[in-house]
């Protein structure tokens, strides 16, 4: 992981500060997101429009 977070940036994915691992648990610190994420966003948002739905499938395969 700590590999990944150094190859770049990109627009579309989250900066991550610091990776820790001890034996039970895998500890990703990345920046705090005000507007929270896909998932929560989905979820609250049900079935999307086209459009939008286009809109997100673009943005995450970029």
């Amino acid at each position: 992981m700590q590999h990944i977070s150094r190859q770049g940036v990109h627009d579309n994915v989250m900066g991550v500060y610091d990776v820790l691992q001890d034996e039970e648990y895998l500890l990703m610190f990345m920046p705090y997101c005000s507007s929270g994420d896909l998932f929560s966003f989905v979820q609250q948002a049900g079935r999307f429009p086209e459009p939008m739905a286009r809109y997100w499938f673009k943005q995450i395969l970029e």
